[in-house]
């Protein structure tokens, strides 16, 4: 069967005489990414050199595995967060186990100020029954609030499988650069001062502003 190549007889040739015998080793070795958990069939067969052959059919039954894999395809990170904004980041899980199982998902914030201000959120609490090496895609949400200061803020994806102890993580950030602003205004509604339209020295009237760094 597919995923059996590297298994062999040894040894694979023996001299016998008249009802005589010799016992050989089969070495059945299955490829873990490809050998799936169910029973499968062999044939071993004997080929006298002098024509007569004989063969014996024997099964392999293969254990379960579990195993998982976390990956985000378009980017763990995003770099240029703004305040204010919410951001979607697509997350895929694998089930990188040889049989079908179901996970657990949950998502938290890297600190309780960080869980509370940013909401984060994923699409689904958990998976639906997934065949060996098949994927789901799920959406992790975050809205950044609108004082959001600079710095990068970090979401941990977990997925535990429902049927063993198969437990993966995946970090995902958000990153706010330092953003530059600046506001201007008046410490008064009105400012009034004297004018003359005559051709003298012009009157100085001083206006005070607040400068304010946003």
């Amino acid at each position: 069967p597919d995923g059996f190549q590297d298994s062999y007889v040894e040894p694979s040739s023996i001299p016998l005489d008249a009802n005589d015998y010799q016992l050989i080793t089969v070495t059945v070795d299955p490829d873990e990414d490809v050998v799936k958990a169910q029973s499968y069939r062999f044939t071993l067969y004997a080929n006298s050199s002098q024509g007569p052959s004989s063969s014996s059919p024997f099964s392999v039954s293969i254990n379960k595995k579990y195993g998982a894999f976390l990956d985000a395809p378009s980017g763990a990170i995003i770099a240029q967060g703004q305040p204010g904004q919410t951001y979607t980041i697509p997350v895929r899980l694998q089930n990188k186990g040889n049989g079908r199982d179901s996970f657990n998902l949950a998502v938290m914030g890297e600190s309780s100020s960080v869980e509370t201000e940013w909401s984060p959120l994923i699409s689904a609490a958990t998976t639906p029954l997934m065949e060996s090496d098949d994927y789901y895609t799920f959406n992790l949400t975050v809205s950044a609030p609108s004082n959001a200061t600079q710095g990068t803020y970090r979401f941990q994806v977990n997925a535990s499988s429902q049927n063993s102890a198969v437990f993966k993580t995946i970090w995902l950030s958000v990153r706010i650069p330092q953003l530059y602003s600046v506001d201007i205004s008046a410490n008064k509604e009105r400012v009034k001062g004297n004018y003359s339209p005559a051709t003298v020295s012009p009157e100085v009237v001083y206006f005070v502003l607040d400068i304010y760094n946003r």
